[in-house]
């Protein structure tokens, strides 16, 4: 019942009175493999692999029915395919001489946005940083064939209509706790129906199912990233002036030849992002099925058997981290080690199937959010608690990004 109510405090009880691995026994079906036992995890993913493959979802059938067979969807020789396609549209820690020039544009319009924001008031950040993360993947991805204003808003309008609908259709509280079919699958149907002109539109803009997703997931999830580290510093106002103070020594849009080594100089900035992917990874689940029957030590895993992991509940793991629910982006830094040391992230995902685009959301959320703090001062607006997401979706729920903004120069 708790899961059914809120997914991720339900989880966080089960392991709470049943250890870190739990096995959710299901009438007629084969049982859910929960844990959070971060050593069990990357032997799974990293020494198994080839025996875990990738269950069918009803996200990765949204994808199939309108952007075709692509990463997320596909298995076998075609995933292996689709994955070698869609990586080679990322260029890894090099930042090519065209991606530079549309990273700086999709930043200069972010610092235009910024400056043009009503300040002294309560505003949303969301729909700004959203924007931003479209018009990157756009350019990345698509090249710059969607200017701002030339059919963006249109753009913008359709994606967030297939995203957020993706996730409404996709709650897995049923998926994850009864062994009959999804009791509202007769419903679906026409919720997907409706999704169908958004996803034409965004699938317009790519020739190939993977650069479609990549392009998905680079507007996904940084700004997912971005919405909660700036909710985290509006109740934070000291780790903000610390990224002032490092933004204002590093010239992100008007410097000539920038490439990734500029972005060194903001060690705290992507500190502050690493945090806000530890206290609120983008990726919800990390769903496997066994497809070979496993055994580590002394666990046995039936072949059939579903495998869950939920980074929310490995990055809150009191025996790996150090005040796991606080907010403390020096745990990233190299003088910021904790007794502990430092666990893996697994925002991303892990193993052959992790994102291949991870280094480079990182590297485009640090860019995005020591622009915004050059421009502008926020804090929490007064009485408002931090939003917390609920585990129900494949995906994380973003910040509501409502906040107190003040106009004040770049710290010189």
């Amino acid at each position: 019942m708790p899961i059914l109510v809120h997914p991720y405090r339900g989880y966080r009880r089960l392991h709470s009175r049943f250890g870190p691995t739990v096995a959710i026994e299901r009438l007629g079906r084969k049982p859910i493999i929960l844990t959070m036992d971060e050593d069990l995890v990357a032997t799974l993913f990293m020494s198994h692999s080839e025996n875990l493959v990738r269950p069918e979802s009803v996200v990765s059938g949204i994808f199939r029915a309108n952007l075709g067979e692509g990463i997320v969807s596909a298995e076998g020789t075609r995933w292996e395919e689709r994955r070698r396609r869609g990586g080679q549209r990322i260029h890894g820690a090099i930042l090519e001489e065209d991606q530079v020039e549309f990273l700086r544009e999709s930043l200069r319009e972010l610092r235009d946005d910024v400056r043009a924001l009503a300040v002294g008031g309560v505003v949303d950040l969301l729909p700004l940083i959203e924007r931003f993360t479209l018009s990157v993947s756009i350019r990345l991805f698509s090249g710059d064939a969607v200017a701002r204003g030339n059919g963006f808003e249109e753009i913008y309008a359709a994606v967030r209509t297939a995203s957020s609908g993706t996730q409404k259709i996709a709650d897995i509280r049923w998926q994850m706790c009864t062994a009959l079919p999804r009791p509202v699958r007769f419903r679906d149907n026409s919720r997907r129906r409706a999704l169908a002109p958004s996803f034409n539109r965004l699938a317009a803009l790519a020739p190939n199912p993977e650069v479609r997703e990549l392009l998905m997931a680079t507007y996904e999830n940084p700004s997912s990233a971005l919405s909660w580290s700036t909710e985290l510093l509006g109740e934070n106002p000291e780790a903000l002036m610390r990224i002032r103070a490092e933004a204002a020594n590093v010239d992100l849009i008007d410097t000539p030849g920038l490439n990734v080594s500029d972005l060194d100089g903001l060690r705290f900035t992507g500190a502050v992002i690493q945090e806000a992917l530890r206290l609120y990874p983008p990726i919800a689940y990390l769903g496997r099925r066994v497809s070979k029957d496993i055994d580590i030590g002394d666990l046995h895993i039936d072949s059939g058997s579903n495998l869950a992991v939920v980074p929310y509940c490995l990055h809150r793991n009191p025996d790996r981290w150090d005040a796991p629910d606080q907010f403390r982006p020096e745990r990233f830094l190299d003088d910021g080690h904790s007794s502990k040391g430092i666990p893996r992230l697994w925002s991303f995902g892990a193993g052959p199937r992790g994102c291949p685009g991870s280094r480079l959301a990182m590297q485009i959320s640090v860019a995005a959010l020591a622009v915004i703090a050059s421009e502008v001062w926020w804090t929490a607006p007064s009485g408002q608690q931090l939003a917390e997401p609920t585990g129900r979706y494949p995906w994380s729920e973003k910040a509501p990004g409502r906040q107190q903004l003040v106009a004040e120069p770049a710290v010189a």
